[in-house]
């Protein structure tokens, strides 16, 4: 009997150091660098397609040219962005200098772009549900999902207590770069 559980159990580590989890952020970290790292220009473009997509198209006002003024992107991945009710936690380790200043050249023609630690900073009212400063946005972003040309990115949009988005976008290598191509699960809006 011991030695069909040691059997076992061998069966499942080596199965478990064979398994492969999503990226974490990582957008295919460099060999050796930690499972969170957020490093490498895959990253940068990948952030770069889903946020211009919010900014500039997706920001819940329909046909409209966008009304952000200022955008304001959580600092560090959050786990489930995508999902109004499990996408408020704390962020993982900030972005890298690397990583922020790539985002903010990539995204040169959008609307100032700042990294917040707390999204409470920037919303405006006493029970902070009134919108955000600067008529800005609060864009929070999820670990980068699967690697390859084809990944997903649970985000979220929020600019006050009735103007909120939570999804996940299909981002792919195309030609030209990363787009975003499509949604993938539940979303929902206020």
């Amino acid at each position: 009997m011991k030695k069909i559980v040691a059997l076992l159990l061998t069966g499942v580590m080596l199965a478990a150091c064979g398994a492969t989890s999503h990226e974490s952020g990582a957008g295919g970290a460099p060999e050796g660098a930690p499972p969170n790292s957020d490093s490498g220009e895959r990253t940068i473009e990948i952030y770069a397609a889903v946020i211009r997509r919010l900014v500039t198209k997706d920001h819940t006002f329909g046909g409209s040219s966008s009304p952000f003024e200022h955008v304001y992107v959580v600092d560090g991945a959050v786990e489930d962005a995508g999902d109004p009710m499990e996408g408020d936690g704390e962020p993982g380790p900030p972005f890298s200098d690397e990583v922020k200043e790539g985002l903010k050249e990539e995204l040169g023609g959008l609307p100032p772009i700042d990294f917040v630690s707390d999204p409470d900073y920037v919303r405006l009212g006493t029970d902070k549900m009134d919108g955000v400063k600067n008529e800005g946005v609060i864009i929070t972003l999820s670990p980068i999902a699967r690697d390859g040309d084809k990944v997903e990115v649970p985000n979220s949009l929020w600019c006050g207590g009735l103007c909120g988005q939570w999804l996940t976008y299909v981002v792919e290598l195309r030609s030209g770069g990363w787009e975003v191509t499509g949604t993938t699960g539940t979303s929902a809006i206020s």
